[in-house]
């Protein structure tokens, strides 16, 4: 980073719309220095108005040209910065999730841009009502330092999609790439389109403050905090990516080898600095030693040199390793076991601020590294007893960013889905929600609110302007003042009770034999949970058999009905009544058993009152009437099976 101290005029003068802020001396005028930044981008932007879909498809386009010209000065710049970095990681994590972001938006911005048709009320139908997607403005964004240029250019890439200008603030941990950042903007922006600010925490903390449209935070969850607050204070709406312990739980008999080596693949990935990197492992009580020797093998395969091989990469600084270092002690000194992987500290020590993989055994919750987010190669592993206890595990805590799940077993993967809540999910594997373009990001709670990526992020960076225009004929100026009869007539009608029919009732009979006595017959008709035709012929929406309620959709009927059984004399009769908007349905199955006892005779008798009645006997009982009979005849062949 440069250091000189600047006044505000010479701030905005500095090529690449950069403001510096490295000495104290230059601190008093740099909160007027960055409101002035941001006054002129606002002006532009009032100026000229949105961007076409031609002029922000050219911006993404020649973002994209510049970053891969210079994708050999990025990976020397974090190779830099961090002391040493894979360049295979710094291409693979950062580069090509960039590429595909910008991609994914190129290709898809006519479908986000165009107005989104919305429901006009009946009174109002000769209307038109739609939702258009507006630029902001200027947006914030506040990057973070473990990928110090992928999460500052996606968000600049999808804030320039939705047609805003922009101001960056990258890290002051990583300033080689920070500079680099600055020329790359410098070379592909005007001044008023997309501004690099760089400095210490003093000057984010001021940039925070700025009165943006929007601010994108990526970062800690207490700097996320700090950062909410200050936005506050403006009004600022912001979205908050923050971070938290992402679990990864492990369902019993799994392939140890396979989930050994995704786990550590999405832990060692950048040293473990990673927003969404596992943070620690939920593992059955009895497969502690098969992980713990999967994990040794999985961590020698993708590393053979250890914490020295060229693709290992080290803590940022000193700092950072030290933290880690306090949360390893903190826990050897509560009981913990720790186990470091593949070559001896000794060897770690030949590249500074390089940490070893390192499994924490023996953990409970009132050590340090259970209750902050780890971000280095360093992973605890928690044991549990059955899939409740490790669901509950993860619920007694904030709600993570990213949640992990390996297993097999159907209902397991939908129990852990519907019980858990996190900002994203990847089952069988670890990291990839990620970098899928078309899923949202983003978490929940303490782990940050908002998302990007998808259309989610162009909406995020759009104001949702709805749109309403008043046709020919609007039926609203009927309720104008002076009121009278027709007002009456009009709001008895509008407020009708949902429910309410009217009409000559539709009436549909069926009848069978059933080759079964009655209490067989009886329990296959009531076990609708069981029955194979109710399925067949009724789509499904909520089951409370228990509490003598059904709730389905039938396949033959536009509505949706609620039914209840409102009369059951074991083994003779069985009734329901069924009501939906503007429908009432009443069925009663009557059994009576034949003369040789080993036959039932089964009647149902169905009635419906709705809206147009004449309709619904030309059309809805002839199909009613077949459903019904294939029913009977599917009931047929399941008393047959004992």
């Amino acid at each position: 980073m440069t250091t000189q101290a600047l006044d505000a005029n010479t701030i905005l003068k500095v090529a690449g719309r950069v403001a510096h802020q490295p000495s104290q001396e230059g601190t008093a005028a740099q909160p007027e220095a960055l409101s002035r930044v941001l006054a002129r981008q606002r002006a532009a932007f009032l100026r000229n108005g949105p961007p076409s879909l031609a002029a922000r498809r050219a911006n993404l386009k020649k973002l994209r040209a510049a970053l891969l010209a210079r994708r050999a000065d990025f990976e020397a710049a974090l190779d830099a910065d961090f002391g040493h970095r894979s360049r295979h990681e710094t291409g693979i994590m950062e580069m090509l999730v960039v590429t595909w972001g910008f991609d994914y938006l190129h290709r898809n911005l006519r479908r986000f841009m165009r107005p989104e048709r919305r429901h006009v009320a009946l009174p109002m139908r000769h209307a038109r009502a739609y939702v258009e997607y507006q630029p902001l403005g200027v947006v914030g964004i506040m990057a973070p330092w473990n990928y110090p240029f992928s999460l500052a250019l996606i968000p600049l890439a999808t804030a320039l999609a939705a047609g805003n200008r922009a101001m960056i603030k990258p890290s002051e941990l990583t300033p080689a790439t920070s500079d680099l950042l600055v020329s790359l903007i410098a070379e592909t922006f005007s001044e008023d389109e997309v501004a690099v600010i760089t400095g210490d925490a003093s000057v984010g903390a001021a940039f925070s403050t700025l009165p943006f449209d929007h601010l994108f935070f990526t970062g800690s969850t207490a700097v996320g905090r700090a950062v909410m607050r200050a936005a506050s204070e403006q009004l600022v709406p912001v979205t908050l990516e923050l971070g938290g312990k992402s679990p990864v739980l492990v369902d019993r008999k799994q392939p140890l080898a396979r989930v050994a080596t995704d786990i550590a693949y999405g832990k060692l990935a950048n040293a473990g600095q990673t927003c969404v990197a596992p943070d620690y492992v939920l593992l059955h009580e009895s497969e502690v030693d098969a992980f713990i020797e999967a994990w040794n093998k999985a961590v020698a395969a993708l590393y053979p040199e250890g914490p020295t091989s060229e693709d290992y990469t080290s803590i940022v600084n000193v700092r950072h390793f030290e933290r880690l270092r306090g949360l390893l002690d903190d826990a050897q000194a509560k009981g913990a076991r720790v186990v470091e992987t593949g070559r001896s500290p000794e060897h770690a020590k030949r590249r500074a601020h390089t940490l070893p993989p390192t499994l924490v055994l023996n953990v409970h919750h009132d050590m340090r590294i259970m209750q902050e987010e780890i971000f280095g190669p360093v992973l605890p592993i928690v044991t549990y007893r059955d899939l409740d206890d490790a669901i509950a595990f993860v619920n007694a805590r904030p709600r993570p960013l990213g949640l992990y799940y390996f297993g097999s077993a159907s209902a397991n993967r939908r129990q852990v889905l519907t019980r858990t809540t996190s900002g994203g999910v990847t089952i069988n594997g670890t990291l990839l929600h990620y970098v899928q373009d078309d899923l949202p990001f983003g978490g929940i709670g303490a782990s940050g609110f908002g998302a990007y990526h998808g259309v989610e992020g162009f909406r995020a960076f759009s104001h949702q302007k709805a749109v309403f225009e008043v046709g020919r004929w609007n039926g609203g100026a009927l309720l104008r003042p002076p009121f009278g009869r027709l007002t009456n007539f009009i709001l008895s009608f509008m407020l009708r009770r949902t429910g309410t029919t009217s009409g000559a009732p539709i009436e549909v009979r069926n009848a069978a034999v059933i080759h079964a006595p009655a209490e067989r017959v009886w329990n296959l008709l009531t076990d609708v949970e069981r029955w194979p035709s109710w399925w067949r012929a009724c789509q499904w929406v909520r089951l409370e058999s228990s509490a003598g309620s059904v709730v389905f959709r039938w396949k033959a009927h536009p509505v949706e009905l609620r039914s209840a059984v409102v009369k059951s004399d074991r083994p003779h009769c069985f009734a329901i009544t069924a009501d939906g908007r503007g429908v009432h349905a009443e069925r009663a199955f009557t059994l009576r058993t034949t003369p040789d006892g080993s036959s039932t005779v089964v009647v149902s008798h169905e009635t419906q009152v709705g809206l147009l009645p004449w309709l619904g006997r030309a059309f809805l009982a002839p199909r009613l009437h077949a459903v019904n009979q294939a029913m009977f005849d599917d009931l047929n062949r399941a008393a047959g099976h004992h």
